[in-house]
């Protein structure tokens, strides 16, 4: 993986003010070590928030639509106690820092496992499940 990929992350910009308001890029890192990418848009009356973290041995993400402070879906790939639950069960503490895809709704009241999420797969899943008025 390359972290300092500058064109990856102009890209992920312009996908995003195609498709989003009021876009700001909030934060665009570079190191050796890793590159940080942090954009607030809008999206009707939601707010949007987008993260991407890439480091020479992993990618971090963060995609998340909220009404006021209310989280209406939260997608990431974080390590979640909650999540490592209910992938492995009982045996979720041989996991434990484990990077697990899932998605946050209801206020993070309700946890669903996923697959891997990109820029594009989250645009075309806000599209597809949030009716952008609010």
């Amino acid at each position: 993986m390359e972290p300092t990929s500058t064109d990856a992350f102009a890209r992920i910009i312009s996908q995003i003010q195609s498709q989003l308001a009021q876009v700001q890029v909030l934060e665009e890192d570079y190191s050796p070590q890793r590159a940080l990418l942090r954009v607030s848009a809008g999206y009707g009356s939601y707010r949007v928030f987008i993260t991407e973290i890439l480091s020479t041995t992993a990618r971090k993400y963060r995609y998340y639509v909220l009404d006021g402070d209310f989280v209406v879906a939260g997608f990431d790939n974080a390590p979640d106690a909650r999540a490592l639950h209910q992938k492995y069960g009982a045996a979720w503490k041989r996991h434990v820092g484990e990077a697990i895809p899932h998605l946050h709704l209801e206020d993070k009241a309700v946890l669903e496992l996923t697959d891997e999420m990109t820029v594009d797969k989250f645009l075309t899943w806000l599209v597809e499940n949030i009716l952008p008025e609010g």
